[in-house]
This record gives C-alpha cells, structure tokens and sequence, in this order.
C-alpha cells in the first residue's frame, strides 16, 4: 500500500507526457472516484509498437468489465490515434480474470516466461486494418 502523497506523485508523474509512453486513469464517470490506470510505454515509433500495463487499484470493481473496457479503448487509441500496429503485456498465470479479459480484446498468447519463479504469459495484439494476426516467437 501507498500512502495518498505518493500515489498522488506517481499519478501526476505518470500524466506527466513523455515521447515513448501515455498514461491515463481509470475513473468513475460522475465521481472521478480513481478505480485504477492504464497506460502505453516502451512506444518504438520506428517499429509502431508499444507495451500496455493496466492496475484496477479498488478490488470491489473487479470483475465488472472495466479493465475489459479501458483496455478496448486503449488499443483502439494506439491503433488508430498513434498509428501503432502491434501492442504487448504480460500477465501472471495466476490471474485468470485478466487474462480471459485480454483474450476478449483480441490478443494473442506467444510464449511463457519464466521470472523470480512465477510465470507469465506473453501475449500480443495487432491491428493492421483492423485485422488481428500473431506473429510466433
């Protein structure tokens, strides 16, 4: 857990625009109650490709399709806004939820990796016209 000062000053930091990354919060609509963040870095622009990570911070809403629907809203930004063509994530392979979310989002598993004794799934996304590929490892 983080105390409000440095939660704060990581969520300006992360707003904070920067050439290779964009962040954005996750929040309630009416309230602007914070449920979470999302957001694109390691951007190559030469290669059109970037690497998402997404946190849904208030563990009451997990589970209603939020990080479903901010991570839609995200690839259709860095595919159609940023002009990107392949996006990249790892999960835990404990974290089923996520991952069957990130599967609704038309990403592709391409390998596992092994790291500090917990493995993760690598998976992709591409949206060349609108059309999903994978490319294997």
């Amino acid at each position: 857990p983080h105390g409000l000062e440095s939660t704060e000053g990581f969520l300006a930091d992360m707003m904070d625009p920067r050439p290779d990354s964009r962040g954005f919060v996750i929040a309630e609509a009416d309230t602007e109650l914070y449920i979470g963040q999302i957001g694109l870095d390691a951007i190559e622009w030469k290669n059109r490709c970037g690497r998402i990570g997404i946190v849904i911070g208030a563990p009451e809403r997990c589970g209603q399709g939020l990080g479903t629907e901010a991570m839609r809203l995200l690839c259709g930004y860095a595919f159609k806004e940023l002009n990107l063509n392949r996006l990249e994530l790892e999960v835990y392979d404990f974290n089923e939820r996520a991952y069957r979310s990130y599967l609704k989002c038309g990403f592709v598993e391409e390998g596992e990796a092994a790291r500090e004794a917990v493995s993760q799934r690598s998976i992709c996304g591409r949206d060349p016209n609108g059309i999903i590929e994978v490319g294997m490892d």
